[in-house]
């Protein structure tokens, strides 16, 4: 086999992988429950990354008294967080699993910490999550909007995720002051 033929053949290979990547990303895009979680934002951005917002999930910090589910949890459990909608619209915590719950939207994430919270005699343990949704990566420009508009508290920017049925949350688009932005992958 020539040289060439080689190239291509491995050229086809890698060109199939990435056709098979980005479709298997797309399917669970669209395959997943879409739902709608309110963020802030906060820097520093790490320059070798290129242009991202830093943004930080509501539901990234969890109150344990104010949840169902979990009495015990440690720092590194991989847990699912039970979603129901508030009044608004918006997505908010309801309770904490080891397990997927049979019904209704779970994101998955992992426990980096667990700390106490209010005097001796009313303590509450107090859980921060990493769902692996801290960064939106957009175009230069889109970047340094987004940034403005997360440092603006009269603004309600929202993230908008899709959650496939493993739990493994993917970013869909924001929502700025009520309009949804999709991501266009293609």
């Amino acid at each position: 086999m020539s040289h060439t033929n080689r190239l291509l053949i491995i050229a086809a290979v890698m060109t199939a992988f990435l056709v098979f990547m980005l479709g298997s990303n797309t399917a669970r895009r669209a395959g997943g429950q879409e739902v709608v979680l309110d963020v802030t934002g906060y820097d520093p951005r790490d320059p070798f990354l290129g242009h991202y917002s830093r943004i930080r999930l509501d539901i990234a910090i969890l109150d344990l008294r104010d949840l169902g589910g979990l009495d015990e949890i440690q720092a590194e459990d991989l847990v699912y967080v039970a979603l129901e909608p508030n009044e608004a619209g918006v997505w908010i915590a309801s309770s904490l699993h080891h397990e997927r719950p049979e019904t209704g939207p779970a994101i998955l994430g992992l426990v980096t910490s667990v700390y106490f919270r209010g005097q001796a005699d009313e303590r509450h343990e107090v859980v921060q999550i990493d769902y692996g949704l801290n960064r939106y990566f957009a175009d230069r420009a889109t970047a340094l909007e987004l940034d403005s508009i997360l440092r603006d508290d009269s603004r309600s920017p929202r993230l908008i995720v899709s959650i496939p049925s493993d739990g493994r949350a993917l970013i869909k688009g924001i929502e700025i002051d009520g309009e949804p932005q999709y991501e266009r992958l293609w």
